[in-house]
């Protein structure tokens, strides 16, 4: 007989599950009550997302043993009749001591707590990794056989008291899986759930060999005395307190919390927001814990303290480090690495969106970072930040498993252009081999698939037109209003200005040139001697940091400039430098470039350049997607914030292949779209139909 759940009011909509761990040992049977609750009303009348917690509102509620004054304080928080009840519930099945089989339950099964069916009780939310495990684990719920997984049954284990129940609410178990319905109304409904539990506890898994506590205690000293800057970064250089930690000695710590940072938590597309609607959290590895707030900036530390090792830890006079160790660490666990790096951002990111006049461009980040993230169903990649987003967007998503992936991801576009008026979420769709097997059309990005490029626009400013957007019925076309800019002459002109560059993950294809050899990340390998050859000019004039931060893209707009000199210096403007808006060099202040100035300079352009190449017009050269022909066009397309470039298919419409930087004489990108905009209105813009 399947499971009977506690009925939730209107499939879910005003309510949820709580479920009940019944005290006793660790690894004894277990046993726990599920019923449902009603929304705070004040969530349901004007759902808030929370405020995100201090560091010292997070508390740890791990511990076995409690003492009286902790209990008198729960029995205040719940209230003294569901503290009762709760209890007697409890005293009705005797827990037994058995750690084999699970004892069945009395003559009359308890179905419920109707005690507790109307009221409101604090909780804790768990989140944790589903996996791929079968559901073989029994526990005893409302007095009936339940199945869950392994992991799910340890992480229950490891929240259970010994002297009293403990109230949680668990994806797997609060919400009836095989009720389509219930599903997507609990989903719309989580950021409540998430925001009005006490703390979310995360569940890492048992030990399993690792040394948790020896990860925790390193990751405390490592984050004593240093706090994140407005962005979730650690500020730059590290002091003398952090790099001492690179020392041999703290190897098995380094392993410790690298081998924590492997769970597959750490990619979940839930975590996101599951961690960031959380008044606090607490994070749980087998019997130990640690607070979320010092396991963030540990996490933070991660990035710096790895380039600090590539300066400092690789010449063989510095033996006193443990060198390859690290390295070998860093990348075994890349992807885990960029995930969990990515969180405190996030956090940052969200604090910002919440009062951000273009919350969009937080939107199209989150969508782009849940690419590298790991869900059970393509969907998640979707509704994992719903609540994130504005109800004006988020309203718009029909959250159904039914559809399929690619009915979502489209309309994800148009709940996106209609809500924003932006096309900027079309720049996240770049054509590559994979395309000619997609059934997406070219202009939707398919976030299943890792991203080969970065985007140059999606940031939102004032005064950016509308864009006029026009969907088809069945969502194969997109017909926009836009004005052709140039024709392709050339690609792959950075090989002909510089010969020394070789490219990763490539082919040499005709005349010798590399070619982009599938769907992934091609990487510019620039000889410094080569760049300084190049940059000589722009060294002349300006200092290194006007080059770097004074601008979005202002190193990218310098270097095509300079290229664009190097191929054409007969039609070149000799005083190019003096229309861009950089400072000058004051003569008598002068700094010279140093080796770090030059190292910034080319982790910037590498990471600007990745998928790219240098494509030729009648007119200027501009930075496109590796995979760009001759033949391909330039457009300025209304409401998008960066140019880009499509493929005539014959029949009047185009493919889209991707955005394209151009320089201009001034600031850059941005200043170069304006100027486009300025120049066109509605009398002079075609119509562009996308497929």
């Amino acid at each position: 007989m399947a499971f009977q759940y506690p009925t939730l009011e209107n499939d879910g909509q005003f309510s949820f599950r709580v479920m009940s761990i019944l005290p006793d040992i660790y690894d004894a049977p277990i046993r726990c009550i599920l019923r449902s609750v009603p929304f705070p009303a004040q969530a349901i009348l004007q759902p808030q997302l929370p405020n995100l917690p201090s560091p010292d509102a997070i508390q740890s509620h791990t511990t076995h043993h409690q003492d009286r004054q902790s209990r008198l304080k729960r029995q205040r928080l719940l209230g003294a009749e569901t503290w009762a009840s709760t209890t007697a519930l409890w005293r009705k099945i005797k827990p037994s001591r058995g750690r084999d089989e699970l004892i069945l339950p009395p003559a009359e099964p308890i179905e419920e707590a109707p005690e507790h069916q109307n009221q409101h009780v604090p909780y804790e939310a768990v989140s944790y990794a589903w996996g791929d495990e079968p559901h073989d684990q029994r526990i005893l719920l409302n007095g009936r056989p339940f199945l869950v997984s392994l992991t799910l049954k340890q992480a229950i284990g490891r929240l259970r008291r010994e002297d009293r129940p403990r109230e949680v609410w668990i994806d797997a178990i609060c919400i009836d899986q095989h009720n389509p319905r219930e599903k997507a109304n609990q989903i719309r409904q989580m950021h409540h759930i998430f925001a009005g539990a006490e703390q979310v506890v995360v569940w890492l898994g048992e030990a399993e060999g690792v040394d948790c506590e020896l990860a925790f205690d390193f990751v405390r000293q490592v984050s004593r005395g240093v706090d994140l800057d407005r962005d979730g970064h650690i500020p730059l250089p590290l002091s003398s307190s952090v790099e001492c930690l690179m020392a041999r000695g703290y190897l098995p710590s380094w392993s410790a919390f690298y081998q924590l940072i492997s769970r597959s938590w750490w990619r979940r597309a839930w975590v996101v927001q599951e961690l960031l609607l959380a008044q606090s959290a607490v994070v749980l590895c087998g019997s130990a814990s640690i607070r979320w707030n010092h396991l963030e900036t540990g996490i933070a530390l991660i990035y710096p303290t790895y380039e600090w090792y590539l300066d400092n830890c690789q010449s063989e006079a510095n033996l006193k480090y443990f060198r390859l160790d690290f390295l070998s660490f860093f990348l075994c666990n890349y992807f885990n690495l960029d995930a969990a790096i990515g969180l405190g951002p996030s956090r940052f990111r969200y604090i910002r969106s919440r009062t951000d006049k273009h919350p969009s461009s937080h939107i199209l980040n989150w969508l782009n970072d849940n690419r590298i993230r790991l869900c059970k169903f393509g969907h998640d990649r979707i509704y994992s930040i719903l609540a994130l987003t504005p109800k004006s967007f988020s309203d718009s998503i029909r959250i159904d498993y039914q559809q399929t992936v690619e009915e979502l991801f489209k309309s994800v576009v148009r709940s996106f252009v209609n809500t924003w008026g932006s096309l900027d979420i079309i720049l996240f769709s770049h054509h590559s081999a994979w395309h000619r097997h997609s059934q997406l059309p070219s202009w939707v990005p398919d976030w299943r698939r890792s991203n080969r490029t970065q985007a140059y626009g999606y940031n939102q400013r004032d005064g950016l037109k509308r864009a006029h957007a026009i969907f088809s019925p069945d969502m194969s076309h997109l017909t926009v209003n836009g004005a052709e800019l140039a024709h392709v002459l050339e690609t792959q002109v950075e090989c002909d200005l510089m010969p020394n560059l070789t490219k990763t993950n490539s082919f040499v294809g005709p005349r010798g040139k590399p070619f982009p050899n599938g769907d992934g990340k091609s990487w510019w390998v620039m000889e410094l001697d080569e760049l300084e050859d190049i940059f000589q000019p722009a060294m002349e004039q300006w200092s290194a940091g006007e080059i770097f931060s004074v601008y979005p893209f202002g190193s990218l707009n310098v270097f095509l400039k300079l290229l664009s000199r190097k191929q054409r210096p007969e039609s070149f403007d000799p005083e190019w430098y003096l229309k861009t808006g950089y400072r000058l060099y004051d003569p008598n202040r002068r700094a010279l470039w140093n080796e770090s100035h030059w190292k910034i300079l080319v982790e910037e352009l590498r990471q600007y350049l990745v998928s790219r190449t240098v494509v030729a017009t009648t007119s200027f050269l501009a930075v496109a997607p590796d995979t760009a022909q001759e033949g391909d066009v330039i457009f300025w397309i209304q409401g998008c914030s960066a140019l880009v470039l499509l493929r005539p298919t014959g029949d009047g419409t185009f493919t889209f292949i991707g955005d394209v930087f151009v320089g201009s004489e001034r600031h850059g990108h941005d200043d170069f779209i304006e100027g486009i905009e300025r120049d066109n209105d509605e009398s002079t813009l075609r119509e562009i139909t996308l497929v």
